[in-house]
């Protein structure tokens, strides 16, 4: 398969057909008009101006428009550049993210450099390779700190980082070494250790305040994780403090 030796940055449009291919070069592209739709082995999404994809060197993908025609901003990277292929497993089929004020900049800059080799392109897959390998905790993993208490499904958790249910639950296990549901009970285990040393409230109330519907389920758990009672350990580690 060719593979491209320089930076190429330019326009280019799909129609409503879909062709599985894969090439050496990574892809960076921001929608423009339309909505392109993209398919890999993991995902299959329409995607807007408001989301910008990644594809790694090697990615079996498909590309097409949600109705008649799309137009997107297409970076090929060469192999031989880091961005063309990222070493995180979670990017092995492709990113698609958010545009923020910082994607967005970028987007900017790289329409306003649309030449083959352009010096300042080089400069701009960096920020690129920069923005892509930015520490940021996975989307999901972040709604589960902030809604554990409340009911959640794989699905859920899937369309959030763009995944199809059963590869998540293979993707989160390697990423957190637990599966999601294990993940959730550990959180409101945590936060009831929290609240049964911290607040007088009762255990039928912190069952409640961590997303148990009844006691005896919340003492199960508890006791799977902690090998002791709730009511135990608040009293043996309250008397610990003392």
């Amino acid at each position: 398969m060719y593979d491209h030796k320089e930076i190429i940055c330019e326009k280019r449009g799909w129609t409503e057909q879909l062709r599985v291919h894969a090439h050496p070069f990574g892809h960076l592209l921001f929608p423009l008009k339309g909505q392109l739709v993209i398919e890999t082995k993991t995902q299959f999404e329409a995607i807007s101006d408001e989301r910008v994809l990644y594809l790694p060197a090697e990615c079996e993908h498909a590309f097409g428009a949600r109705k008649d025609w799309t137009e997107c901003l297409v970076i090929d990277i060469p192999s031989g550049l880091p961005a063309s292929r990222l070493a995180a497993p979670e990017s092995a089929y492709g990113l698609i993210l958010n545009i923020n004020q910082d994607w967005r900049a970028l987007r900017s800059l790289m329409l306003s450099e649309q030449e083959r080799d352009h010096p300042a392109l080089s400069n701009l897959i960096q920020y690129s390779l920069h923005l892509l390998t930015r520490k940021q905790e996975p989307v999901s993993i972040q709604y589960l700190h902030s809604h554990y208490m409340e009911p959640v499904t794989i699905e859920d958790l899937a369309k959030m980082e763009h995944f199809n249910a059963s590869y998540y639950s293979q993707w989160f296990k390697s990423r957190m070494n637990m599966t999601p549901m294990q993940y959730v009970r550990q959180l409101r285990i945590q936060e009831a250790k929290r609240l049964l040393l911290e607040t007088d409230y009762t255990i039928a109330d912190i069952t409640q305040a961590v997303g148990y519907s009844c006691q005896s389920h919340l003492t199960k758990v508890f006791e799977q994780l902690e090998q002791i009672s709730p009511f135990a350990y608040r009293i043996q580690n309250r008397h610990k403090k003392n």
